[in-house]
């Protein structure tokens, strides 16, 4: 990992509001998990996660995540990463042309 990509992931993690999807996700009784072992997420699980997913995003040079998180990383155009972008979705929905 460079010194770049550290300072993307650094900048995420602290600015991001993991207490807000705490929250939401007390509040919905949102489990991560099966069946018995099913349980809303720590704090500090989440913020393992989502640098899981940061770090996958940045590695892949893709977007990807589950469980509410995607994460998202930025490429310029002679491939040097210009940031990532971290989300926590609640519901989304796509429709294309096609039928």
């Amino acid at each position: 990992m460079n010194r770049n990509e550290q300072k993307v992931i650094d900048e995420c993690m602290d600015w991001f509001d993991f207490d807000r999807v705490h929250q939401a996700m007390t509040l919905l009784d949102w489990k991560w998990g099966m069946d018995d072992n099913a349980s809303v997420p720590e704090k500090a699980d989440l913020r393992e996660t989502a640098r899981k997913y940061i770090r996958m995003a940045i590695d892949g040079r893709c977007t990807t995540g589950s469980g509410g998180f995607e994460a998202t990383a930025h490429f310029d155009e002679y491939g040097v990463l210009e940031g990532v972008t971290l989300r926590f979705i609640l519901t989304d929905w796509y429709a294309d042309t096609e039928v």
